[in-house]
């Protein structure tokens, strides 16, 4: 997702469910609201011979309905304590290169030497708000042949700070630790269509 922030470097951590209803009846606990609804697709790609290590970046177009975007993220993985987590390496978070048509984005990348890699549908997506005991916003998504996922954003520059809102996240949410990932979603995706 891209949403304007004041602070800087967008860290996250994504939830990978077998059962998303538990996950769901959570949140309707702490009331939480939709607060927005959304679908896209993410055509990922890469140099022309060479599969870039999709945990530090990744190039996409991300097709909305109304109009495309050309989208660069470089990233590194934090590990602090006993939680990793993906923060961005360029402090608005994801690059956008050109925003436009499909076509135009697709052409773009082809006099850039780039290759169409694989495809992320998210189906169906929606942005929650909890207000108490304490504000979060999570992404809870829907992909096509991966299921749901849910994704907790933060923004800032503290790795203390992060890290103990991500643990705070994490308890409210009375999420399992197996079901954390650091990684991007496009690596998920990824080494979902490569089993």
């Amino acid at each position: 997702m891209i949403f304007m922030t004041k602070d800087k470097f967008e860290s996250e951590i994504r939830i990978i469910f077998e059962d998303v209803n538990p996950f769901k009846k959570i949140l309707n606990s702490f009331n939480a609201k939709i607060i927005k609804s959304y679908s896209f697709k993410d055509h990922c790609y890469k140099p022309k011979g060479i599969d870039w290590d999709l945990e530090k970046k990744i190039m996409r177009i991300r097709e909305w309905e109304e109009k495309s975007q050309l989208l660069f993220t470089r990233m590194k993985i934090i590990k602090f304590k006993d939680i990793s987590f993906k923060q961005s390496f360029f402090p608005e978070g994801k690059l956008v290169l050109y925003e436009g048509t499909l076509q135009e984005a697709q052409t773009l990348l082809k006099d850039w030497n780039f290759e169409l890699w694989f495809l992320i549908e998210k189906e169906e997506g929606y942005l929650y708000k909890i207000i108490k005991p304490f504000e979060l916003t999570i992404a809870l998504e829907k992909i096509k042949n991966l299921g749901y996922t849910a994704e907790i954003e933060l923004w800032g520059e503290n790795t203390k700070d992060i890290y103990m809102k991500f643990q705070k996240s994490i308890s409210l949410l009375k999420l399992n630790p197996k079901t954390i990932t650091y990684k991007p979603l496009p690596k998920i995706v990824y080494e979902h269509l490569s089993k």
